[in-house]
Order: structure tokens, then C-alpha cells, then sequence
């Protein structure tokens, strides 16, 4: 399925992979394509509804028509997260570094990762043949529990959504609980004394 128009030199960039659907809890439909060919690209216009049954497992899919003249632009490398390990952040449990192992195309490559929107990159290191990256209270600090995309940083300077992999959940707690401990503990603290 072929949903990429040609670029501004009249040809179409070749798929490393086919253009697939992933749907996350909690987000739109995405539409991720590897492109191999450095270009500038648009999504084809889409006429008229198209069913596109039995792809996913959860889902079948309805697009309706649209026109979408947004540019895409690719400098012909790709940049891969395969998976990753943790997929919960629960800070209620750890209150200081919180490890997560990436599976990368290339561990030992600086490549800006970050999450929660935060201008800090996360402190990563190779780790074998993974890329180990620690978030620690500065990047959670101000924000709420939710699902958060990893980004990295991109051919032109900016900051770019790994979508191929789902969300990290992030679980922070609240402050009503952090009191309920914090009173809990000084409640069984009396009674031991």
C-alpha cells in the first residue's frame, strides 16, 4: 500500500519496509513508512474512503478522504528503536534513577534521546548490544502520570517521535498519596514507640 506522493524531483522514494498502522491507547492512528531515499515527500490525496480490514489484530481501519500538502523531509537514514525495557516508570515504588535498556540501531550513537517533552537528554550509555538511558527526577519534574513517546534528535536539529515503538507510562503518584504515606508512617512509627 502505497500512501507516499513523489517528491519535487518526479520520483518515489523506495520503502525500506511497507507503510504500516499502529494505533496506542489514548492516540490517533499514525501512519509510519521507512523511507531510504533522501527527498522531500506528501502523502497522497485520498479520494474516497478506504476499509482496510483485517491489518491489525485489535483494529480495522475506515480513511476517510483528505488532502494533507504537509512536507515530509527525509535524509535517507533511518533511525530505530526495536523495543525497549521498562515499559511502566513507577515513581511511587523508585524515587531516584530509573533505567531504561533501549534495543537501537546503533547503542554507541548520540542521538538526543528524550522524554516528556523535557529540553534535557536523558543520560544514556551502550550497554552490550542495548543503549541504557536514565530518567531521573529532573525530567519528571512538573509533569502528571500519562503515556509519554521517546524522541531523538533528527537530521535537522529538532526533536523527532519515535512512534514505532509504543508510549512510556509514567506513573507519578499524587500528592494525596505521597500525605496518606508520609501520615500512615508516622501512625505506625507512634505505635511501635
Amino acid at each position: 500500500m502505497n500512501f507516499i506522493n513523489k517528491d519535487n524531483k518526479g520520483k518515489i522514494s523506495e520503502f525500506l519496509a511497507p507503510c504500516i498502522l499502529l494505533k496506542y491507547d489514548n492516540n490517533p492512528l499514525y501512519l509510519v513508512c521507512l523511507l531510504k531515499d533522501e527527498g522531500e515527500n506528501r502523502l497522497k490525496e485520498i479520494k474516497e474512503e478506504m476499509r482496510l480490514n483485517n491489518l491489525n489484530i485489535f483494529y480495522n481501519f475506515r480513511i476517510h478522504p483528505v488532502k494533507n500538502n504537509e512536507i515530509i523531509k527525509t535524509n535517507g537514514k533511518n533511525y530505530d528503536i526495536n523495543w525497549y525495557y521498562q515499559k511502566v516508570l513507577d515513581f511511587t515504588k523508585n524515587f531516584g534513577n530509573i533505567s531504561i535498556f533501549f534495543s537501537i540501531g546503533d547503542p554507541f550513537g548520540d542521538e538526543g534521546l528524550i522524554l516528556m517533552k523535557k529540553k534535557i537528554d536523558l543520560f544514556c550509555q551502550p550497554y552490550y548490544f542495548l543503549k541504557r538511558c536514565n530518567v531521573n527526577k529532573e525530567h519528571i519534574k512538573g509533569k502528571k502520570n500519562g503515556l509519554y513517546f521517546i524522541k531523538h534528535s533528527n537530521h535537522l536539529g529538532k526533536k523527532t517521535i519515535n512512534y514505532e515503538v509504543p508510549p512510556i507510562k509514567v506513573i507519578l503518584g499524587s500528592k494525596g498519596n505521597i500525605i496518606f504515606t508520609l501520615i500512615y508512617s508516622f501512625v505506625v512509627f507512634l505505635i511501635m514507640i
